[in-house]
């Protein structure tokens, strides 16, 4: 095994087992060590001691792990130019130069962020793996329930959520309520939703959760309603891996805007917009109803929300 590790630092092991066997030494282990840390943090609180002391290993071993690939996929693109293999060194050189970028984003984020607060981190990359955990377990589901005059959906949002909110809007034109649960999801399905919702004109109400995403759908409606119970999550664009006090993208200017034009408060855009990526804002539904981001509680409804009243 020493000898393999050598002969890669040295650029001489061959194509195969410098682009596949190579990389996958460098990745499996550690990403094996991540998920180690992820199932920790589900049976400890992700502040604890164990999580920060895993998260601090696969940093430890990922960076080294990381420069020793990427030297010997370079050295390797050097060797194959001596052989006149043009295509093969061009190939080997980009993914060496793959390598480098991984590693000096990896490097920022772990010397800067990580070192200097492993449990912030631990939280960080726990987040990102229960939402993505949230999207594959809890699929977008839509419903159409006559019965209580309104859609239903919930889940996660991903690819394909805008057409099938679609189809079950057309395929029921008298129902105008959208009751929606969910903890968010992709930013390019909820503009469509958003553009959807304005479109065919209707109310939105949340009794449940609405996060990240869902919010901007919910605030589509035309009336928006919520229960004293209703649980929002705001916080501003992002992906997993953004760095911390990274600046406003053109998302986030877009959803200022947004909320101004829809009649929220000033005050209550602010502290959701100034919410990184990473974190979550918990208003209450008493603040969201104050903030004019909800515009009535549900006990507000017309007469034709009411199932008593279609049931007549």
């Amino acid at each position: 095994m020493g000898q393999f590790f050598r002969l890669h630092w040295r650029g001489e092991l061959g194509l195969f087992r410098t682009l596949v066997v190579a990389l996958c030494v460098v990745f499996v282990p550690t990403t094996l060590i991540l998920f180690g840390a992820f199932l920790l943090s589900q049976a400890f609180h992700p502040e604890s001691k164990p999580v920060d002391m895993i998260f601090r290993l696969g940093s430890a071993a990922l960076l080294p792990a990381m420069f020793w690939w990427a030297v010997g996929t370079y050295r390797k693109s050097m060797n194959l130019l001596t052989e006149s293999r043009t295509a093969a060194a061009f190939l080997t050189f980009l993914m060496a130069g793959f390598g480098i970028w991984m590693l000096w984003g990896t490097a920022r984020e772990v010397i800067l962020y990580n070192w200097k607060s492993p449990s912030a981190y631990a939280r960080f990359l726990s987040e990102c793996e229960q939402r993505t955990s949230k999207w594959i377990s809890k699929p977008w589901t839509v419903t159409a329930m006559p019965e209580l005059n309104r859609i239903v959906v919930s889940g996660s949002i991903g690819e394909g959520s805008a057409k099938a909110l679609e189809r079950a809007i057309l395929d029921n034109p008298h129902l105008k309520l959208l009751q929606l649960d969910s903890s968010g999801g992709l930013v390019h399905e909820e503009e469509l939703m958003i553009e959807i919702v304005r479109k065919q004109g209707l109310d939105t109400l949340v009794q449940g959760r609405c996060v990240s995403a869902c919010t901007g759908i919910f605030l589509a409606g035309e009336r928006r309603f919520i229960t004293p119970d209703a649980r929002f999550g705001f916080h501003r664009a992002g992906y997993c891996g953004l760095p911390r006090g990274a600046p406003w993208g053109i998302s986030d200017y877009m959803t200022s805007i947004y909320y101004r034009e829809r009649g929220v408060e000033e005050g209550f855009m602010q502290e959701a917009m100034k919410t990184e990526y990473h974190d979550l804002w918990r208003p209450s539904a008493l603040e969201v109803k104050l903030g004019k981001f909800a515009t009535h509680w549900w006990s507000e409804r017309p007469e034709e929300y009411s199932r008593a009243a279609f049931m007549k």
